[in-house]
This record gives structure tokens, sequence and C-alpha cells, in this order.
């Protein structure tokens, strides 16, 4: 835990990827040069069959790996979340709904934690915040 200027306590908590999950972060740029490739061979060539099918692998992949991955999530006044390749995002304690399997539920967007190493850790940082009564989830 951290404390914020204004003297209320700010938990954080850093996500655990497994391997495979941490080296598509490290590779990113060259999945971003991949895409960029195939779609230039796919105008060049005259066959674009299999480089705009290639193009689509790699767009696809670029585009979502940074919808599920995320640096870090900071519980302080609401709840804010650092991503790696977007702006930081933030939900506030109202917009919570419910807590699953897969994630934090929130009206406009959630956490996912389906790739998520220490789950246990953020699900006891939950619970935490509602016995606190600032997250009121769904029974």
């Amino acid at each position: 835990m951290t404390s914020t200027t204004t003297g209320q306590e700010e938990i954080v908590f850093k996500p655990q990827y497994p391997m495979r999950i941490r080296m598509s972060v490290y590779l990113y740029p060259i999945g971003v040069l991949a895409c960029l490739y195939f779609i230039y061979m796919a105008v060049l060539s005259r066959s674009i069959f299999p480089n705009i099918i290639f193009a689509f692998i790699f767009g696809f992949t670029i585009l979502s790996m940074p919808m599920i991955i995320f640096r870090e999530v900071r519980f302080g006044d609401a709840i804010r979340i650092k991503r790696y390749f977007l702006p930081p995002r933030k939900i506030n304690y109202e917009d919570v709904t419910d807590f699953t399997l897969r994630g934090l539920v929130a009206k406009h967007g959630g956490i996912p934690m389906s790739n998520v190493q220490n789950r246990s850790e953020f699900e006891k940082i939950i619970k935490r915040l509602a016995a606190q009564h600032k997250i009121k989830l769904k029974k």
C-alpha cells in the first residue's frame, strides 16, 4: 500500500502474467511490423490471399492485446487502471456491479482477470472494499 498526497491510503495491485503473455508484450513491436509488412505485401502482390490472412492474424493480435493486459490497478478515490499501450482508465466505485471468474464487471467496462496468476490478491482487495461498503456487489 502506498500513501497519496491527501493522506488517504491507496491500494496498488500489480498483476503477474504467465511467460507467454509477458513475451507477447516484449514482442509487440514485431507484431506491429509484421502486420504492416503483410498489408504492404498484399497491396503490392497480385495474389493477396495469403498475405491478407496473415495481416488479419497479426492485426487482430496487436489490436486485442492492449484490451486484455494491464500494468497495475490503483484503488484510491476511484479505481484507476494503468495499461501498457493505452491511456489509463478510471472506474468509479458506484459503477462496479459484479466480480466474476472473468474479472471485475463495471457499467462501462471492467478489469479482465483471465490471464492473471495472482488473482487471489485481487479478490482479497475486492472483498476488503466490499466490507468497507465502497463496492456493492450483486448477491
